[in-house]
């Protein structure tokens, strides 16, 4: 099922922002499963590795972010100190 012929959606506040991502959704999942050359252990996988890869870009900040607040906090090693 593609987009094609569906109208197009006004979002009027967060009720249409979730309508109109339910139906993104729809979109996708309605194209892996009519895609022929596409077997439902290759769409599992495929959205295995989104969510990972979503995973890992927030664990990168999340790192950071611990980083700097145990900075914040005074939790330094003699590395860490600004020299001139």
């Amino acid at each position: 099922m593609t987009t094609e012929g569906k109208p197009k959606i006004v979002t009027d506040g967060w009720d249409g922002y979730y309508n109109t991502r339910r139906d993104r959704l729809a979109d996708v999942i309605g194209d892996y499963l009519s895609c022929e050359s596409t077997d439902a252990r290759q769409c599992y996988e495929e959205i295995l590795a989104e969510v990972e890869g979503w995973i890992s870009y927030h664990q990168k900040f999340l790192t950071k972010s611990i980083a700097l607040k145990a900075l914040i906090q005074g939790e330094r090693t003699p590395s860490q100190f600004l020299t001139e």
